[in-house]
């Protein structure tokens, strides 16, 4: 699968806050348009993806002080080659949830943030639409 073995593909982690998951549209949003950025069709509209991760947690129970990871990949890959064209099949879509209780100390005392100094090379010595 392209996301094993190239880490081709784009995640979400979304609370669950009764019931609901929060910020859901600008999650999906974000997702389907770095998925377009990288000209990767997740084959599913936003509604469909949105039912499928309301279907897992339901199933499971999880309505509350939840966190759900949610993965699309390329798809698996005829050889572990980065070209998408080389993609067989449809994206792989992951959903994990898991009963994880936000930490309060983050709402209290925020997070520090670091920028990487690191500057990716010149487009000749590597294209940056590969990695």
């Amino acid at each position: 699968d392209s996301g094993f073995i190239l880490g081709d593909g784009m995640w979400e982690g979304i609370r669950v806050h009764k019931g609901v998951l929060a910020f859901h549209e600008e999650h999906m949003d974000r997702l389907y348009m770095n998925s377009k950025a990288v000209m990767m069709d997740i084959g599913l509209t936003m509604s469909e993806l949105t039912d499928l991760v309301y279907r897992t947690v339901d199933a499971n129970g999880m309505h509350e002080k939840c966190h759900v990871r949610l993965m699309v990949t390329r798809g698996v890959k005829s050889t572990p080659y980065q070209n998408p064209k080389l993609t067989i099949g449809q994206p792989t879509i992951v959903i994990i949830a898991e009963h994880k209780e936000s930490s309060p100390d983050a709402a209290i005392k925020g997070c520090k943030l670091f920028t990487c100094h690191v500057r990716r090379g010149a487009p000749d010595v590597q294209d940056p639409n590969w990695n």
